[in-house]
């Protein structure tokens, strides 16, 4: 698939989700004749974020949907590889594996990365989830996590103060 077509299905959903009505065929949003709301099908959600080619959806009650790409682990449900999931499947909890019998819960807030996902919980730590070559997740690896870890709180001290140049 090539990048455009991804970024506009992207944020096709992202804004079907917003408005809550199906996007019609050949459009980017609004309502076609006689489909349900998009709420009916997957439920309320309160925020919604898109990645390179996935999508995260915060529900009310502090659950985490996710679907499209899982190539690294992005969805959080335990699974990887080259397939993408059209519906959206429930984040599993910290130290899960699949296939989960915990959810992720006690989410106030969300956000995509390009192939990596991370919450903000009620008790103010982070959970990250998905690829990790940059140590981008934050939990002292460079390994990717197939469900959420907990971003480490640093005992480095911060680095000296310099420019970067190129």
């Amino acid at each position: 698939m090539d990048i455009r077509r991804r970024w506009a299905i992207s944020a096709t959903l992202v804004m079907v989700l917003v408005s809550g009505q199906p996007a019609a065929a050949g459009t980017t949003g609004g309502a076609a004749a006689g489909a349900r709301p998009l709420t009916d099908v997957i439920g309320p959600v309160t925020a919604v974020a898109a990645g390179w080619g996935h999508n995260l959806g915060l529900r009310p009650d502090g659950t985490v949907i996710a679907w499209g790409w899982n190539d690294a682990g992005q969805l959080g449900n335990g699974d990887c590889g080259w397939y993408q999931s059209e519906t959206p499947v429930p984040v599993c909890a910290v130290g899960q594996t699949a296939p989960c019998t915990r959810f992720l819960t006690g989410v106030i807030a969300i956000v995509a990365g390009e192939y990596h996902s991370l919450a903000l919980l009620r008790d103010r730590t982070v959970v990250a989830w998905g690829y990790n070559i940059a140590g981008q997740l934050g939990d002292g690896s460079t390994v990717d996590r197939l469900t959420p870890v907990r971003v480490s709180r640093s005992t480095r001290p911060p680095p000296a103060t310099r420019s970067c140049t190129r």
